[in-house]
């Protein structure tokens, strides 16, 4: 018996050793549970009855130690949801073809389909519950870990079973080859003077195709601007300050903050592009969204129209590891230009306005509105 202890506590100051090594005093401030750990550890190389795979073992325990953060949007990704996360932020994967967020119920939903991708043509909509991949529940799995499933080679088939109000429905969908298109833009037939580019999504290249696009409708007159962010679940903050900077006056878009209190604060160096702006705003409008609306907004570079945004005032960090599989953390949370928090609450439109029937009564209010601003 003593031999068994002498061996195990060789084992646990050898962990510790090794451990503290690689996180600094945390091993050592926190080595009781360290030596628990390395303990149960030992318990099951030396007594549990089947076979198991020692990666397993580590694998679950990093799944868990991450898990047990209690944050949906920290989460710890295996080799095929980091490969398929690096391929979506920049723009071209091959899946199913949507835009997918989290609702207040911790459900995938859809926030709208990739025009003409294999969801819209099979008939998924927008707020469409993602209740099961090929029979498997989704209840109870991160945002990632779904997308991850929808996923796959291109050809393949996937079962999609969505609940759409008290119904449930199977869509069988072959996957394809997504070229994303983040941004689109054209001159309003109601009213040429007025411009209208919708961000369905911020990813790597959004900000230099909505300058592009922009200047584009510069070029064939335009005199007002409508920005749709409606269904964008965010993305790169890095895209949606750059946007900002075209028409954001000089100073302050967005103030991030870390754990210790530090921040840093991103500024306009002056907007290049000065002109009455509507952006269209909804429930699913979050994070990177909100960014860029939260900054229009509050320097009244823009009037916001629809209904209040969904509230994720937090920003993730994804680490790539050198085994191929990543860690997304939560490690920032922003306040806007008037140093507003806005997490769990949303930002409040300028006009609150709320699609009635089959119209698209939060553009037309918008069109209206510029229409009235320019006679002024």
């Amino acid at each position: 018996m003593k031999k068994v202890l002498k061996t195990l506590l060789c084992l646990i100051l050898c962990f510790c050793v090794t451990f503290t090594g690689v996180v600094g005093t945390w091993g050592l401030l926190h080595k009781d549970e360290v030596f628990k750990f390395a303990y149960i550890a030992n318990l099951i190389k030396s007594n549990f009855l089947f076979e198991y795979q020692t990666d397993d073992l580590i694998e679950g325990a990093i799944t868990g130690m991450v898990e047990a953060l209690d944050d949906p949007y920290s989460v710890y990704m295996d080799k095929d949801t980091t490969e398929q996360m690096y391929e979506s932020n920049a723009g071209v994967f091959g899946g199913i073809g949507i835009y997918a967020t989290l609702n207040d119920d911790g459900r995938v939903i859809v926030s709208s389909p990739i025009k003409d991708g294999p969801s819209e043509k099979a008939g998924i909509k927008a707020e469409d519950i993602i209740y099961a991949v090929d029979d498997q529940s989704t209840e109870g799995m991160d945002l990632d870990t779904v997308v991850a499933m929808m996923r796959g080679e291109v050809g393949t088939e996937v079962k999609i079973t969505v609940k759409r109000g008290d119904k449930l429905q199977d869509f069988t969908i072959t996957r394809a080859y997504v070229d994303e298109q983040t941004v689109s833009s054209q001159v309003l037939a109601a009213d040429k003077r007025i411009g209208y580019i919708a961000i369905s999504k911020f990813s790597e290249n959004t900000d230099e195709a909505f300058t592009d696009q922009l200047n584009e409708l510069i070029d064939q007159g335009i005199q007002s601007l409508i920005i749709d962010l409606r269904y964008n679940g965010g993305g790169s903050v890095d895209a949606a300050c750059n946007i900002a900077a075209l028409m954001v006056p000089e100073g302050p878009i967005v103030q991030i903050v870390d754990n210790k209190g530090s921040s840093d604060i991103i500024k306009s160096p002056g907007a290049q592009f000065k002109a009455q702006i509507a952006v269209l705003v909804n429930e699913y409008s979050a994070s990177a969204s909100e960014i860029l609306a939260g900054a229009l907004q509050d320097t009244k570079a823009a009037n916001l129209i629809g209904t209040t945004t969904y509230g994720k005032g937090i920003v993730q960090t994804v680490y790539f590891l050198n085994d191929g599989t990543g860690v997304k953390l939560t490690e920032k949370k922003y306040l806007t230009p008037n140093g507003n928090d806005i997490n769990k609450k949303g930002i409040e439109p300028n006009v609150y306005v709320e699609i009635k029937g089959d119209k698209d009564t939060q553009l037309d209010f918008a069109v209206e509105y510029l229409k009235s601003q320019m006679h002024n």
